[in-house]
């Protein structure tokens, strides 16, 4: 019975799929100008366009985002310049919120839609990779404040790679947060 239930769903995926290339879907989507128009061309592929909205954004998290800007002398930055990493995470909180608005505003999904293909559970997906290498405190600090602000109106997840002993427990009093998924879960 799974086996026959498997394979439908591998034959299903297999139609749409060939209906997308035979309808020309890629070079349709290519020549948009805007997300919006993207999303009415997908409105006719509801399997996909249910899928899209919560797949296609990945906001990353408050500290990673501020990681990629700042550099890896962002860890200097928490003992060097605290305003200055406090200033930079409020920006990026700020800007994962309206991301998250505009975003839905355009594919008509729920704010609480699930943020991916295996998270079932809804809200967005805040991905925490690079606080591992945070203290307890450190984390307390910086970013727990601005996980709790984003979860705090949307709900969600909070996902990290890697050994994050030191303040995966802090996570536990989050409002909105749903769910942990720490990726190497052999350290738990």
């Amino acid at each position: 019975n799974g086996q026959l239930s498997h394979r439908r769903k591998h034959r299903n995926h297999l139609e749409l799929i060939e209906r997308m290339m035979l309808d020309g879907l890629a070079l349709k989507l290519s020549k948009t100008k805007s997300m919006q128009k993207a999303f009415c061309l997908l409105r006719d592929y509801p399997k996909l366009y249910r899928n899209v909205g919560s797949m296609l954004l990945d906001i990353q998290g408050t500290f990673d985002n501020a990681s990629i800007i700042w550099g890896s002398d962002i860890f200097l930055g928490v003992y060097d310049e605290p305003e200055l990493l406090t200033g930079l995470m409020e920006v990026i909180t700020a800007t994962i919120r309206k991301i998250v608005l505009e975003h839905r505003g355009l594919d008509g999904q729920s704010l609480y839609e699930d943020s991916g293909d295996f998270e079932y559970i809804g809200g967005i997906c805040l991905r925490n990779d690079s606080c591992i290498n945070l203290s307890g405190e450190m984390y307390e600090e910086f970013v727990k404040p601005f996980d709790k602000k984003l979860l705090g109106e949307f709900s969600g997840n909070i996902h990290f790679c890697g050994k994050a002993h030191q303040w995966w427990r802090r996570l536990l009093d989050i409002h909105g947060l749903k769910w942990i998924n720490p990726f190497q879960s052999e350290f738990y």
